[in-house]
């Protein structure tokens, strides 16, 4: 998997301006601390 991930070429396809928008939120409410760790998002998913 590793190796898979290194010789994989970068992605330079440009994004839109709401896909920009989206991650600048998300990684505003990540610094303000309002992020789930992978535990806490799967107990909320789980059923």
């Amino acid at each position: 998997m590793l190796r898979a991930l290194l010789d994989a070429t970068e992605d330079d396809e440009p994004t839109r301006p709401e896909e920009d928008r989206g991650a600048q939120e998300a990684w505003q409410e990540y610094l303000r601390g309002e992020a789930l760790s992978a535990k806490q998002a799967r107990r909320t998913l789980r059923p």
